[in-house]
């Protein structure tokens, strides 16, 4: 849970942050490197294999195992000129110089305009292993957010206008929508948008029921009714429907508002699709109502982290009016 209230504030602080900084952004290049890479800058193997294993900790809600960060090693003190241009840098310096306890520092457009650095100071490695233990989360949470910006500021050079006014119409709600999520289906307070790539289809779904409240398996039953009636399959009798077991569910709050993320896998009933989703469940007080935005993905035979992490910083664009 404070994992998921972290994610949310510090996205919120990072997608601000850049406002202050404009003539020095100017001056800088644009990152390069894949998305959800990190360079891990440690002459320490100890040291090293450490942070790899902390940054490399599993996805939640994926149907097969993924890294939250690709990890890529520089054995060296300092980055390079080559690393210095890479999006995610994390510089740590094992040095007993450096005190007693172990300092976590975060900054952005050190070199490069959309990069993150995080430099770890640490006087030896096992107070690095203790930091990590108590700070490792939010490290890679505050990686996965300027991810997060990275994505939604790609998407931001267009958007699909027709679909954000059909939401806005419909439900009062306002949300990112990319303009090559070209495809939409209107429903009963009900709209579906997707990309239709014919490999990592990524789809978005905004709709509400009644009440301000929510549970895991009220979610769940809810989701499975919205979806049977409104993503049917091919052939008659296929549907979406969610898969139970490993649904994954955490309720936050952000900006006065009460959030609950779910994370899980979907499948369409008597066909051989299926694929992780996301929700975030919003409480609409003033209309006494529940708002769900939703993002799932289609991708098979493919790696789905970087799709699904697109997808889902668009539900942090979501807001009721």
């Amino acid at each position: 849970m404070k994992h998921s209230s972290v994610i949310i504030t510090l996205l919120t602080a990072v997608l601000l942050l850049t406002a202050c900084r404009q003539q020095h952004l100017q001056q800088l290049t644009s990152v390069v490197g894949k998305p959800y890479e990190v360079a891990v800058v440690c002459s320490d193997p100890l040291a090293a294999a450490m942070m790899d294993s902390v940054l490399s900790l599993a996805v939640e809600g994926l149907p097969q195992e993924e890294p939250a960060f690709d990890v890529v090693r520089v054995n060296k003190d300092t980055p390079d000129a080559a690393t210095r241009l890479t999006r995610n840098i994390v510089w740590v310096t094992v040095d007993d110089a450096h005190g007693k306890t172990t300092g976590i520092r975060y900054a952005r457009n050190v070199w490069t305009t959309g990069q993150t650095v995080v430099y770890v100071n640490a006087p030896s490695v096992t107070s690095l292993s203790k930091a990590m233990g108590k700070h490792g989360g939010r490290m890679r949470d505050v990686l996965n957010c300027a991810e997060m910006k990275m994505a939604l500021t790609a998407m931001g050079k267009g958007s699909n206008a027709k679909a954000e006014k059909a939401i806005d119409s419909m439900m009062q709600c306002r949300i990112k929508v990319p303009k090559d999520m070209i495809a939409m289906k209107r429903g009963r307070q009900f709209v579906w948008c997707s990309d239709n790539a014919p490999r990592g289809m990524k789809s978005l779904c905004i709709y509400t029921c009644t009440g301000l409240s929510m549970d895991e398996a009220s979610f769940c039953c809810v989701r499975d009714s919205v979806m049977r009636e409104n993503m049917p399959g091919e052939c008659q009798g296929m549907y979406m429907q969610t898969v139970r077991q490993g649904v994954i569910a955490r309720t936050v709050k952000a900006h006065g508002r009460t959030i609950m993320i779910c994370r899980g896998l979907w499948e369409m009933r008597g066909d051989a699709m299926g694929g992780p989703f996301v929700a975030h469940v919003l409480a609409d007080s003033a209309r006494q109502r529940l708002v769900v935005a939703e993002a799932f993905v289609y991708a098979p035979e493919m790696k789905k982290r970087n799709l699904m992490k697109q997808a889902e910083a668009l539900l942090y664009t979501l807001r009721c009016r």
